[in-house]
């Protein structure tokens, strides 16, 4: 139930009240969203360079603050930075820079944040409609409690897919989740970030937040088999390979 997915993410259903997340969610996308994707589609090169400031941190925060450094020093011990630049470029900069049939891809992505927040206020409310995770409930549950309780990534992925099964593939649902989300900078977006290179960044990236995993590729596999939404749905619902077809007749 809603009840259950609040107590479970620890939010209350009643914060903000009606309206207000997607009001809020509108001004944080016009000045900071927009903005920050911008700069970083003119620059984007300030994505690697941020991470590599990370990387070579010296640590003076910690000596000012008299905390303990010890988890931030082996994050950066451990983790594979050239992978994870892959990544970040892929997520920030690829998925979402540039201009599909006229269209400004970063207005899209604001368009996502906005989805997310009807999602959410949605949820909270109890409203069992398309644009809300009521009608998942038990799997959002599942997910909840492996990301709270540092359950193991295949779990965490497990539950992800089986939401994501729910909202985006149910046939009654899936029209309305293709005309809000699924436009054609969603699309390429979910492409770039299903490549082969992509994976084996991803994979990479995974193996130095989680260590050795027992088939951490078929793992990986799994999580994006959900950003191929044609195949993903294949069965149930039709609409997302209609739309891969609009968007294959436009040049990118």
């Amino acid at each position: 139930s809603a009840n259950e997915i609040n107590r479970s993410s620890g939010i209350n259903a009643e914060y903000g009240g009606p309206g207000r997340l997607v009001a809020g969610t509108d001004i944080l996308v016009e000045y900071l969203v927009k903005p920050l994707f911008e700069a970083l589609c003119e620059c984007p090169k300030v994505v690697d360079a941020s991470l590599t400031c990370v990387q070579k941190y010296n640590g003076k925060f910690f000596e000012k603050t008299n905390r303990n450094r010890t988890e931030f020093d082996e994050f950066v011990r451990s983790m594979d930075w050239k992978s994870l630049k892959k990544v970040m470029n892929v997520w920030l900069i690829e998925s979402w820079c540039g201009n599909i049939d006229g269209r400004n891809c970063i207005e899209d992505l604001g368009n996502n944040f906005r989805l997310s927040a009807e999602f959410l206020e949605n949820t909270f409310a109890g409203r069992d409609v398309c644009i809300s995770l009521v009608r998942s409930a038990n799997e959002i549950n599942r997910y909840l409690d492996a990301n709270l309780n540092k359950g193991s990534l295949n779990d965490m992925v497990d539950a992800f897919w089986d939401v994501e099964k729910i909202v985006t593939c149910d046939p009654g649902c899936a029209p309305e989740i293709a005309e809000k989300y699924y436009t054609c900078c969603a699309k390429k977006s979910l492409e770039v970030s299903r490549t082969k290179s992509m994976k084996r960044a991803l994979v990479k990236v995974a193996k130095s937040f989680y260590g050795k995993t027992p088939k951490l590729g078929s793992i990986i596999d799994k999580y994006l088999s959900i950003y191929d939404v044609e195949e993903f749905c294949r069965g149930q619902t039709d609409v997302y390979g209609k739309k891969n077809d609009v968007c294959e007749a436009i040049s990118y």
